[in-house]
């Protein structure tokens, strides 16, 4: 039975791969710029410290305003040095690209119709070199991916389970380090393509000085990820 993340048969060809490592090292594609990645630079940079604000508003990707009422801000702001006061490295850095267009078609070609139908994206997502912890979170844009590690190292990643309710905003989705128990670590492998659920809380955890990585991701917002495997699975019989 599926449970937050597995191992699948698929692949891609070569040639697809290698147009892939060119655009991740590159940076093209949209940079995604949400608003919780926003309010983490602002948190980190002490931008609120001694700041009294009653709305705090800030521009989505989409340039949408999004205003945050001051009771959620705080709310977000202990919960984020309650994480960081727990960790001896510092938070990680990730990079989100979407693949052209053109990239992105020619690599959902090679999935099964029925995955085609889901009308995935394919995005790169990268992180420098340095050892870089990352909190406990559940992914915005999408709720399961088929995951392949292009390149990386001695990382884990985790995977949590709430132990009571704390509060979630569309915006902003850390978990609360005090309310959450861990229920899975993996070490994940590369070239090999997995199931996501990117909809359970997940943390990534770097143990080298050298640790980087970057990430090919078809992405589902639509599915879950048991629902996903489910379906690549029947497609494969």
């Amino acid at each position: 039975m599926f449970k937050y993340i597995s191992e699948i048969d698929f692949s891609l060809p070569e040639e697809l791969l290698d147009q892939v490592r060119a655009e991740g090292s590159a940076f093209s594609g949209n940079t995604r710029n949400p608003i919780y990645k926003q309010i983490t630079n602002l948190i980190t940079n002490g931008y609120f410290d001694n700041k009294a604000v009653d709305t705090f508003t800030l521009k989505d990707e989409f340039s949408q305003d999004v205003s945050i009422p001051r009771s959620e801000l705080l709310e977000i702001i202990q919960r984020f040095n309650k994480w960081q006061n727990t960790q001896t490295r510092p938070l990680g850095r990730f990079v989100e690209k979407s693949l052209d267009l053109k990239l992105q078609k020619e690599i959902i070609k090679h999935l099964p119709k029925c995955l085609q139908d889901l009308s995935p994206v394919v995005a790169v997502q990268t992180k420098k070199i340095g050892t870089f912890n990352v909190p406990p979170h559940f992914d915005h844009y999408r709720t399961s991916t088929l995951w392949y590690l292009i390149h990386g190292n001695d990382e884990d990643t985790v995977f949590w389970e709430p132990t009571e309710d704390f509060p979630t905003y569309s915006y902003w989705r850390n978990g609360d380090i005090d309310k959450l128990t861990e229920a899975g670590r993996f070490c994940l492998k590369e070239h090999v393509w997995y199931v996501f659920d990117n909809s359970a809380y997940h943390s990534v955890e770097s143990t080298t000085s050298d640790s980087s990585r970057t990430t090919l991701c078809i992405e589902f917002d639509n599915i879950s990820a048991n629902k996903l495997y489910d379906l690549y699975d029947r497609s494969r019989t």
